[in-house]
């Protein structure tokens, strides 16, 4: 694990969470509707090389550091993506909405040892699921949130073809 001063504005953000530890303020994501026939092994496989394609993922930051520090992991990162089936459910969007606002309205910690992002698969019925991703601002910002889903997706597209990504 390597270790480097923060960018000016990630210094920024970072002094502002450690002002407001509970503050979900810094918060940034969105959920991607998929519709059809989900492929979930094949999204966590997407899932899994867009992030290690970027090394703002590989970032750890620690709150209780005297100097704020970003860490960066050297190796390939092991991607948790959770599934969750509403599809049993009445109203399977509402209740799935809610629990969006749940997990957005809650604080990523700064440690070293906790990723400061999440990522969920939300079946809605068996031909929907929702792609579901929340980042901190310290790895991300909306512009990269633009690129990191357009990888995604590639990604995705071409492991559900078949293609080579070479």
């Amino acid at each position: 694990m390597q270790s480097t001063l923060l960018h000016p504005a990630q210094y920024e953000i970072f002094i502002d969470q450690v002002l407001d530890p509970a503050s979900p303020h810094y918060n940034i994501g969105l959920t991607l509707k998929l519709t059809g026939l989900a492929n979930i092994e094949k999204l966590q496989s997407a899932l899994t090389d867009t992030v290690n394609q970027f090394d703002a993922f590989k970032q750890r930051f620690d709150i209780n550091d005297l100097e704020p520090t970003a860490y960066l992991f050297d190796n390939p990162l092991s991607i948790p993506l959770a599934f969750i089936d509403f599809s049993a459910s009445l109203n399977a969007g509402s209740e799935a909405n809610l629990w969006m606002q749940q997990r957005f309205n809650l604080p990523f910690a700064l440690q070293k040892d906790i990723p400061l992002y999440e990522f969920a698969i939300l079946c809605i019925n068996p031909l929907e699921h929702w792609f579901f991703c929340r980042f901190h601002h310290l790895l991300i910002d909306g512009f990269g949130l633009k690129i990191f889903i357009e990888q995604f997706s590639n990604n995705y597209k071409t492991l559900v073809s078949g293609e080579s990504s070479n």
